[in-house]
């Protein structure tokens, strides 16, 4: 099946993931995002898996553009991704330890970061809970400026070929 064409099966030995606390939560979904199969259409979900995030997460598509002349799909993901489980359930499995929930927008990645105390955040705290934004002086969050965007052109792929000699 084309559209499984660079689909992550396994990382680091493993199909799943075993950091957070819901099956949900641990599943390894989509590409590492640098690309996806070719023919993307603007109602697909594109699911990819990012290592510094220690997750899977979507992107939907938001708008046509142009990129140096070349025509494409931007897709983003809804401010749901990062949401915390009072506005997306399907999250509760990212707070760790269980029930020890951050705010929307930020993601406590310490059980991947061998216990490192590491929370993640959007650009800016864009899509975030006010209350971050407010508590670091000068931040001032714009779609335009920190919005997490892919822009695709919906036929072409793009793939990165790493060759490795034995």
């Amino acid at each position: 099946n084309f559209n499984d064409l660079i689909v992550i099966v396994f990382f680091c030995v493993c199909s799943k993931l075993d950091w957070w606390t819901s099956d949900e939560c641990n599943m390894i979904n989509g590409t590492n995002g640098g690309s996806f199969h070719p023919v993307i259409t603007k109602n697909e979900t594109l699911y990819m898996f990012s290592s510094d995030l220690c997750r899977s997460l979507y992107a939907l598509y938001e708008e046509d553009v142009t990129v140096k002349g070349i025509p494409g799909y931007r897709f983003s993901p809804p401010s749901e991704v990062f949401a915390n489980q009072t506005v997306n359930p399907a999250n509760a499995g990212f707070c760790v330890p269980a029930g020890n929930c951050l705010g929307s927008g930020v993601l406590n990645v310490s059980p991947c970061k061998q216990g490192a105390p590491i929370v993640m955040s959007t650009p800016h705290f864009y899509q975030a809970d006010e209350k971050y934004v407010q508590d670091v002086f000068g931040m001032r969050p714009k779609k335009e400026q920190h919005q997490t965007a892919i822009d695709i052109n919906p036929v072409i792929i793009s793939t990165l070929i790493i060759l490795s000699r034995q």
